[in-house]
């Protein structure tokens, strides 16, 4: 699984979940974790391979949280269930939503 997380002004994010097998979810919160909204179905197109798999999705600039200012993107992988991120993230236990370390690069 990816989540791809879109950090927007007053702690308002896009989050976007999306699975090897054409699952996904895309949701709006406020503050950590707070669900504000879910979306519907996304126009996205999926390849799953042997050793690796492909998405593209569109979404609608509508949709991204006002002031965009930071991002991040997780992985969870394998059945050992490898978390990784783009963002160095603190602690013992994956916590993906530590908006405080979310950054654009440069």
């Amino acid at each position: 699984m990816i989540e791809v997380f879109l950090l927007g002004a007053g702690e308002r994010y896009l989050e976007l979940e999306l699975g090897p097998h054409g699952h996904y979810w895309l949701l709006m919160l406020h503050g950590c974790r707070n669900i504000v909204s879910e979306f519907e179905p996304l126009g996205h197109t999926w390849r799953c391979g042997e050793d690796r798999w492909e998405v593209c999705v569109r979404i609608p600039c509508a949709v991204l949280p006002a002031g965009l200012c930071a991002f991040n993107v997780t992985t969870i992988l394998g059945p050992q269930r490898f978390h990784g991120s783009y963002v160095p993230l603190p602690g013992d236990k994956p916590d993906f939503h530590q908006l405080d370390c979310f950054h654009f690069p440069g």
